[in-house]
């Protein structure tokens, strides 16, 4: 069974109450995301408005007993056009292995006492979906009391339309309401209909709380079968043989209990979930680098048997780190990175971080720390290192074994934070776990001390004395790629990664307050693949609702780049912070691409932007720096786009300095150009005025440019009715070459005195239309 985890929602801190319920999940607000609304949020800044808020855009609220800063917001909704009923989504909360379910929400509404407003027709109903059937339950409603007009909002008991419970006022209070069934997958639906001035509802913490599932029976394997069917999250598996998932007749699984007996193996790709305990009694139970071994329960005990987690890296050179975080508990650097070059292995005192001037180099140089043989690898903190022999030829990976008792439950790092650093302060953090970490459940369990944005170290160049940094060579800080709660980018050469962190993996987070971090199980991720990246590899994943786009920069010389627009109704066309707008810390060496906002604010490599912008008249400024004293070749390409949007309207690259719009959709762009730093050099566009008919398109699609032998070069116009009057070639610098006349609608042209390198026709045609177009002569 697969276990698919939220779309953004973002899970908290595990808890236990008395009652043995734990807290599965938690939206707080706090942060932009985790759930999707039928409209676009807004607000008129005053009394019309649906939307997530702190209070400074909304006027004349006002509330107690706040949970943190931000709540979401409902007042007349449909003051400023909508059409009612309106709603709030959170799809697809992750409850395998669950059950009891209850849901715990704050709720206030602004106009206590005797100034009350709901009229009869008002409501807010929050209702229930497991495993999307398509039928949503009842589960909590808010009603007037009954009477026509300006009763106070109540809970309605009995779901008739009318309030008749604990009444709502203007002091969040937590109502709790229990969820009937189980499954795998839950929505919650919240539905708005407030169409009045002052009738508002406040809703903030918004809580999933059940019971580990109960053991009701179990299952034994002899080598061979299983002799009561295959395990399930209630049924407990007992390993009496030896265990391979990718056998056929093996196979991943979930079950209630686990005990090993004999050894287990979970290759790559495959995985093994264990609800409650795990229990090692002989043999070894061992984890291949890809693959996900997800406990839910908090006990790993080791009583005669062993466990090994494989990590392997890429092949390296001498002057390639990895960075690693150990899944294992209570492991020496001596065991966990055995074969790691002695003296290139170090962590990161973030305490001694300073960087007072906005560099992001350590201003003393002190933060990366030595480590020795007998150092602990303590669960959650990062490291690095080289590896310590390379086999001439050698163009494997090497593997490194973590051996151990499985990490498992509630794991915490302290972070601290210095407001002298006047960009970010950073942490060298590490998945503590023998299985994937999702990035949003992580960021929004962590939103008082970490910014939601965090970057895993992927190098593809080697260090040199150009980059910024303390030692004679420091490496290229944009090897990093990225993850934040919009988006991920990947660094043009690594593509970007799934929205997760794999086992054994560290990362760079800025903290943005003193505080420790926590780790929880419900930020696990189980299922098929879930696990397959680590150090450099990456591939892509799927968002829901939010519309993305990569561009990609390179070039023959290595540079390499790569940036993320995301639009979401979370998102604005402004700043939102760091976790929706993800600025580079670094210029690097080379070559980068970077986007800004709609005023050239901001130097963004994952960038959020409303959804109500992406349309045919949406604009994104793209800038494009290069820091080398030389002209190169460079290329701007589209490697992937998602949504409904994206998919079905072109995509089309602007260069405003040649004039030229470019589908990317079709092909990459080359250009050529000097050093320097060029911000409003390229935009995408979603609509080429060029392009105003179909019989404008083809024919500019019909105008062809083709290098022949002895420096000729042919222009053809594939409309023969057509002809042309003058042919106009400049160099990317805008300076005029050559200017030919035609007469036909084939012209070919003596290029013999001009280089090889790109150039810009500019076809003047017989039907008074102007064409331009790039090509290259390439002898």
């Amino acid at each position: 069974m697969k276990k698919i985890t939220l779309f953004s929602l973002l899970l908290t801190a595990l808890s236990i109450s008395v009652s043995g319920q734990i807290k599965i999940a938690e939206l707080t607000f706090e942060n932009a995301g985790g759930y999707t609304t039928s409209i676009p949020e807004f607000t008129d800044a005053d009394k019309d408005h649906f939307l997530r808020t702190d209070g400074s855009d909304t006027a004349g609220e006002v509330f107690t007993n706040i949970q943190g800063n931000f709540y979401f917001h409902a007042q007349d909704i449909d003051g400023e056009g909508a059409l009612l009923p309106v709603s709030l989504l959170i799809n697809d909360l992750n409850i395998s292995g669950y059950e009891n379910l209850e849901l715990r929400i704050h709720l206030a509404e602004d106009d206590a006492g005797a100034s009350q407003d709901w009229d009869e027709p008002d409501y807010v109903h929050i209702n229930f979906d497991i495993d999307n059937s398509g039928t949503f339950s009842n589960l909590l409603w808010i009603e007037n009391d009954g009477s026509t007009f300006n009763s106070a909002p109540f809970i309605d008991t009995d779901f008739d339309g009318t309030g008749d419970g604990i009444e709502i006022t203007d002091n969040f209070e937590q109502f709790t309401e229990s969820i009937t069934g189980f499954g795998t997958l839950l929505d919650i639906q919240i539905i708005f209909s407030l169409d009045t001035e002052d009738e508002d509802i406040a809703i903030d913490n918004i809580e999933l709380w059940g019971t580990l599932a109960t053991c009701s029976s179990t299952t034994t394997w002899d080598g061979t079968t299983w002799d009561n069917g295959a395990p399930d999250i209630n049924t407990s598996a007992i390993i009496n043989g030896p265990y391979t998932t990718s056998i056929p007749t093996a196979g991943s699984f979930t079950t209630c209990n686990l005990e090993v007996n004999a050894n287990l193996f979970v290759d790559n790709g495959d995985f093994v979930e264990v609800i409650n305990d795990v229990t090692v009694n002989a043999g070894t139970l061992t984890t291949e680098t890809q693959g996900s071994f997800v406990q839910r329960g908090s006990t790993f005990t080791l009583s005669g048997g062993d466990a090994v987690v494989i990590k392997t890296t890429i092949p390296n050179t001498e002057n390639d780190y990895t960075y690693w975080s150990s899944p294992v508990d209570n492991i020496s650097i001596l065991d966990g990175l055995t074969e790691a070059n002695p003296n290139r292995r170090y962590t990161f005192n973030s305490n001694n971080y300073l960087d007072s001037d906005g560099d992001g180099v350590d201003d003393d140089a002190n933060a990366w720390t030595d480590v020795t043989d007998t150092d602990i690898m303590e669960a959650g903190k990062g490291y690095i290192s080289m590896h310590g022999f390379f086999p001439i030829g050698f163009g494997v990976g090497y593997d490194y074994l973590f051996e151990g008792p499985y990490n498992t439950g509630d794991i915490s790092q302290a972070v601290p934070f210095d407001p002298s650093n006047t960009v970010n302060h950073w942490n060298l953090l590490g998945n503590p776990y023998p299985s994937a970490l999702d990035a949003d459940d992580f960021f929004t369990a962590n939103t008082s001390v970490v910014a939601s944005e965090l970057f895993m170290w992927s190098q593809v160049s080697p260090p040199n004395d150009t980059n910024p940094g303390n030692e004679v060579l420091n490496f290229n800080q944009n090897d990093y790629i990225t993850i934040n709660s919009m988006g991920t980018a990947g660094n043009g050469t690594t593509p970007a990664p799934s929205n997760s962190v794999p086992s054994g993996q560290s990362f760079f987070i800025p903290s943005i307050s003193a505080g420790n971090v926590i780790f929880t199980n419900t930020m696990r991720l189980s299922g098929a693949n879930v696990n397959d990246e680590f150090y450099r590899n990456g591939q892509q994943n799927t968002y829901g609702e939010i519309e993305r786009l990569w561009l990609n920069l390179s070039s023959d010389i290595g540079v390499y780049s790569q940036i993320c627009v995301a639009y979401s109704n979370n998102a604005t066309d402004g700043y939102d912070g760091k976790g929706i707008d993800t600025e580079r810390n670094y210029a690097g060496n080379a070559g980068l691409l970077y986007s800004t906002d709609n005023n050239n604010a901001g130097f963004y490599v994952i960038q959020g932007k409303a959804k109500s912008s992406l349309n045919e008249n949406e604009i994104i400024n793209v800038g494009f720096a290069s820091y080398l004293s030389t002209s190169e070749i460079y290329s701007i390409s589209l490697p992937d786009f998602e949504g409904e949007y994206l998919e079905n309207n072109p995509i089309y690259l602007r260069d405003n300095d040649l004039g030229i719009v470019h589908d990317l959709k079709s092909s990459a762009y080359e250009f050529i150009s000097i050093g320097g730093d060029f911000a409003n050099r390229f935009d995408i566009i979603f609509a080429d005025s060029t392009l105003s008919n179909l019989e404008d398109q083809l024919l500019i699609n019909g105008f062809t440019i083709v290098e022949n032998e002895d420096d000729l070069v042919e222009f053809t116009l594939s409309n023969k009715e057509v002809i042309f009057d003058r042919i106009e070639i400049f160099d990317v610098q805008g300076r005029k070459i050559f200017d030919f006349n035609g007469d036909s609608n084939l012209e070919i042209f003596d290029f013999s005195d001009f280089k090889s390198s790109i150039f810009i026709a500019k076809a003047h045609i017989s039907n008074g239309q102007v064409i331009t177009k790039k090509a290259i002569k390439r002898k």
